[in-house]
């Protein structure tokens, strides 16, 4: 679930706030691998709300990669999203669009749906480690979010997605858990029938 508004670009070296304790670090490297690496959202204050979930996936991780990070995807995977326009694919990396790595922005047009109001705004990836995981940053005028996905290998083929999302703002949390919820199940979804055709195709 997405913020509202877009965010002054001028403003983006005082997007990411204070980093506390268990906050994403995009500067922080996993050993041995030259790309950064997130496991949770950054957080500026105590009152901001995270939303985590967690699923099981029996696809293998390079398919549940191209998914979550096929963002023109999202039209079809996360309700109230209406459209994804990729700005910048310079990014280091490779994705369905063509480059999905750090410094990638794309413009997303949503629908809330808490209110049925649409709105513009502007993501960037800020870091990324195929196939393991990326965290990006909404710029909303005034209602940002930042947000990680994390993969990890269950062994026989099976992947763990897991999903943070920081809101730094006021949020109805049973709506946007519920448009989670029903992203996750559509990531799910797809990234098993992608796995399910690749293993026809093989035969």
């Amino acid at each position: 679930m997405k913020g509202k508004g877009t965010k002054d670009r001028g403003m983006k070296g005082n997007s990411y706030g204070q980093r506390m304790p268990g906050a994403c670090r995009p500067d922080s490297a996993v050993p041995g691998s030259g790309t950064p690496h997130a496991a949770m959202p950054e957080l500026r204050t105590p009152h901001d709300v995270v939303i985590s979930k967690m699923t099981d996936i029996q696809a293998p991780i390079e398919v549940v990669f191209d998914v979550i990070t096929d963002f023109q995807l999202f039209v079809e995977l996360e309700e109230g999203v209406k459209s994804v326009t990729i700005l910048s694919d310079n990014g280091a990396g490779a994705g369905t669009d063509g480059g999905t790595g750090v410094g990638t922005r794309s413009r997303w047009v949503l629908e809330d749906q808490s209110t049925g109001a649409e709105w513009t705004l502007e993501e960037e990836v800020i870091a990324y480690d195929r196939p393991r995981s990326y965290a990006y940053v909404g710029y909303a005028g005034g209602k940002d979010y930042s947000g990680v996905h994390t993969l990890t290998e269950n062994g026989e083929g099976s992947t763990r997605h897991q999903f943070s999302e920081a809101f730094y703002f006021n949020i109805d949390r049973s709506v946007y858990e519920e448009v989670v919820s029903g992203m996750m199940h559509n990531v799910k979804k797809e990234a098993q029938r992608r796995a399910a055709g690749n293993k026809l195709q093989q035969r």
